[in-house]
């Protein structure tokens, strides 16, 4: 009997201790479509590459999610107009604010940054800035106070497709980009 309460016991820990781990941010790769030119807009040309200078500030422009994403840094998606991201609805062609927080692998204000919905046949992205200071975030980081970490980034979403979306941000220049997982679905009408 105690071998078996034991037993029981070492299994439950390890079952709690495996929701512990550091969040892993989801795979874009597992996200993004097969094909590049899969993920765009209904009638539109071939997405634009990765580059986030191509893209216009902004606007949701049809994206390119590059293979093989490493997940690294912090974020959150903590509103989208003003309302918790698990209640928000977006209307496609609407203009949304999405407010929350990011850092990269450094814990350092991430530049570019891009906002990024994918679903398995449209990805879009548009740039955002960290502008808005969050001492918050600062704080749990550990990094400079003054640090601008949170954004709160007015992008139109005219052409996006109505579907289901993972919401992500990717950083970096070109051929040097990471990913953080918003863990967040949003839906688009």
């Amino acid at each position: 009997m105690k071998n078996n309460i034991l037993a029981l016991s070492i299994v439950l820990g390890l079952v709690l201790l495996s929701g512990c781990k550091p969040e892993q941010p989801a795979d874009p790769a597992a996200t993004a479509p097969a094909d590049a030119s899969a993920a765009t807009t209904p009638g539109a040309a071939a997405a634009p590459g990765t580059d986030p200078a191509s893209l216009a500030e902004g606007t949701m422009s049809p994206y390119s999610v590059p293979a093989g994403l490493a997940g690294a840094g912090h974020c959150s998606l903590d509103a989208v107009n003003g309302t918790p991201v698990s209640q928000a609805t977006l209307a496609a062609g609407s203009e949304s604010t999405f407010s929350g927080w990011m850092a990269d692998g450094a814990n350092q204000v991430p530049s570019p940054a891009l906002l990024v919905l994918s679903s398995a046949d449209y990805a879009y992205a548009a740039p955002i800035k960290a502008d808005v200071d969050r001492p918050d975030v600062a704080a749990v980081l550990a990094s400079d106070p003054v640090k601008s970490f949170g954004f709160n980034a007015k992008v139109a979403l005219a052409g996006v497709a109505p579907g289901s979306y993972s919401a992500m941000v990717v950083y970096g220049a070109a051929g040097n980009q990471t990913t953080c997982s918003f863990n967040a679905q949003l839906v688009v009408n």
